[in-house]
């Protein structure tokens, strides 16, 4: 996460921060044929799982103080941005003719099973407050609010 903070004017203060996440994650499962799974009757049998995940978030935030006599105003917009990204994939095979783990799959002769993903959304949100203070003693507040998802 990393952060950038910086006075526009007097009263005006512009924030951009930025926040990420990754990780990859790869297993690997080999049976072979005299194990306890297969018990000698099952020809050697492996599996590998893939698995990547990102995201990150970027917030630029706009804040804005100031003081007019009996007037005060306090407004912050805001504008952020999310994205993830998820793949995923899955090869299972059997009958391989030696012990080559999970590492070499397209050598077995039955493909059991595969499976592929892949999962990407997103989200735009806006944001904007006023608050307006009359003699330090009445405070008006607008609020608005928009978010727009790729997926619900």
């Amino acid at each position: 996460s990393a952060f950038l903070d910086y006075e526009l004017a007097n009263g005006l203060n512009f924030r951009t921060q930025y926040s990420g996440y990754t990780q990859n994650r790869r297993t690997g499962e080999y049976a072979g044929q005299y194990t306890k799974t297969n018990q000698g009757s099952k020809a050697a049998r492996a599996q590998t799982d893939n698995y990547k995940t990102s995201n990150y978030t970027i917030d630029n935030t706009l804040t804005y103080n100031g003081v007019f006599g009996d007037h005060a105003i306090n407004a912050t917009a805001l504008l952020s941005v999310f994205e993830q990204y998820d793949e995923y994939m899955e090869i299972v095979v059997q009958d391989l003719p030696y012990r080559s783990l999970w590492h070499n799959l397209g050598t077995g002769a039955t493909p059991i099973g595969y499976n592929t993903d892949l999962v990407e959304s997103g989200i735009l949100s806006y944001m904007g407050r006023v608050n307006y203070t009359f003699m330090d003693k009445y405070l008006f507040t607008f609020t608005g609010r928009y978010d727009g998802a790729s997926k619900l």
